[in-house]
């Protein structure tokens, strides 16, 4: 009696393969959305840590909101260096669905050189200003629906000539349309106000994905890019004017 062992036949390996090949199809997508939901959690997460942080800052500064920017001598510091003090990490600062790492290994959710890592911009000029003084937290109308801070973005080419999308430290929150006084022109302004929408999409081209949205009074949400902003040829203008301090008056 032969009592060698009995290999696989071809057809038996090819049913095997397609078996395997029909369970990944299936199961690929699952593991992409899950991913993207602890994403969007993550960065729900880090964003509300910086509201924290930023909340203590007001708390030690006569209750007022930090400038976007201001100069220590000849070095600018810009808002998210204010908060340092109030942090344990500056992994905080980064938006979990922005990429990794360039072929130099440099942190390409860096906007420059120097900058710190970050994924997400506080509403300039109308809350954020380096020009005037900030309001008070408690000036602020209506906390429950205006932005604090939200996701950004940026396009840039990193050492390997790939156009990559980084963080912003700013969202340009515009007034009406046509309006002058509200028309940025930064270098890096974007159309839509460099509102991000990364999550579940994209954040420059069709179909957006989602914006994470921190709100005055600390609570975040996750909406449709096209709510948080809507793009024209050379202004942009909130597609839920509501969220805007630009709105109302806030006494400084």
């Amino acid at each position: 009696m032969d009592r060698r062992s009995r290999g696989f036949t071809l057809i038996e390996l090819l049913v095997v393969i397609a078996i395997i090949a029909i369970l990944a199809a299936i199961l690929f997508p699952v593991f992409v959305n899950a991913k993207a939901s602890a994403n969007l959690s993550s960065c729900q997460s880090n964003i509300k840590q910086l509201g924290i942080a930023m909340q203590m800052y007001t708390e030690s500064n006569d209750g007022r909101l930090p400038s976007y920017s201001h100069y220590s001598g000849a070095q600018r510091i810009l808002w998210y260096s204010m908060l340092n003090t109030y942090l344990k990490s500056d992994k905080i600062y980064r938006c979990p669905a922005l990429a990794g790492r360039d072929t130099k290994g440099e942190n390409i959710h860096d906007f420059g050189k120097n900058a710190r890592v970050y994924g997400y911009g506080v509403p300039y000029p109308h809350l954020f200003d380096g020009l005037r003084r900030s309001p008070k937290m408690s000036a602020i109308p209506r906390m429950s629906k205006i932005v604090l801070m939200c996701d950004s973005y940026v396009k840039i080419t990193d050492d390997s000539g790939r156009i990559v999308e980084v963080g912003f430290p700013v969202v340009y929150c515009r007034c009406t349309k046509g309006s002058s006084a509200c028309v940025i022109k930064d270098t890096y302004a974007l159309p839509d106000g460099n509102i991000g929408g990364r999550h579940g999409g994209n954040s420059d081209t069709q179909p957006w994905g989602k914006t994470v949205v921190l709100y005055c009074d600390m609570h975040t949400r996750a909406h449709q890019k096209d709510y948080v902003a809507k793009e024209y040829g050379s202004v942009a203008e909130s597609g839920n004017n509501d969220m805007w301090a630009h709105f109302d008056k806030i006494e400084r």
